[in-house]
């Protein structure tokens, strides 16, 4: 026989009693705590991008965790000859893990490709707002040219990126400008047998948010890469 379930009169505690509030003391520790672990973290973020370009691995948003397993998966060497051990198919192994849902993807479809890429930040380079080399660009610039005449038949795509102060159609007008006047004076430099490729990214493929001028100031980036495809 089915009877129904008497409805509860009384209030039904809590599993877990509540803290009880900070005082002003209690309170500063805590956010001072955080601020120290807010930076922490960015610190890590930073060096895992670091290590990313010293990789060549295309930029990614998925979470810190899942980056990092990649990164483990390509540095550490292959075991497929030990017993017990199936060998795993490069093809099968995606470069970077799906993103969540409503996570945009970034792609760098000859980047992933890339034997070699070098990141420079826009700011060492250009004005803010300007597509105009700074008169200290050179300098910068010519440390690289010995790299880049290893490959003198290679294709040698230059993208600019930028951070999200302007309109999204501005900041893309902007980055294609940058990325040929760098090729401009690059390739007034190197031999005729390189091919060349300039896209303007603009503010669409950040690798982290525009939360503060910090922030903003990495996104501000040129990213010159060499396929010899």
């Amino acid at each position: 026989r089915i009877e129904p379930i008497p409805i509860p009169t009384q209030p039904i505690e809590p599993l877990t009693t509540p803290p009880p509030a900070l005082n002003n003391r209690e309170r500063q520790i805590a956010e001072e705590e955080f601020a120290a672990l807010q930076q922490e973290f960015e610190t890590i973020r930073k060096r895992l991008y670091d290590l990313e370009s010293k990789l060549g691995r295309a930029q990614s948003t998925a979470d810190v965790e899942s980056r990092l397993a990649n990164l483990e998966r390509r540095l550490i060497p292959d075991q497929s000859d030990e017993p017990g051990v199936q060998p795993v198919s490069t093809t099968a192994v995606a470069d970077e893990p799906q993103p969540e849902e409503n996570t945009p993807q970034v792609h760098h479809p000859l980047l992933e490709t890339t034997e070699l890429k070098i990141t420079l930040p826009s700011d060492a380079l250009f004005a803010p707002g300007e597509a105009r080399l700074l008169a200290t660009a050179p300098e910068l610039l010519n440390s690289i040219f010995g790299d880049l005449r290893q490959y003198p038949k290679a294709t040698i795509l230059i993208g600019s990126h930028t951070d999200d102060r302007m309109e999204p159609s501005q900041s893309m007008s902007l980055a294609f400008q940058q990325a040929n006047a760098l090729r401009a004076y690059l390739a007034g430099n190197l031999p005729d047998e390189n091919r060349w490729v300039t896209i303007g990214y603009g503010q669409s493929q950040p690798i982290t948010d525009n939360s503060n001028p910090q922030f903003r100031q990495r996104n501000r980036r040129i990213e010159i890469a060499i396929d010899r495809r």
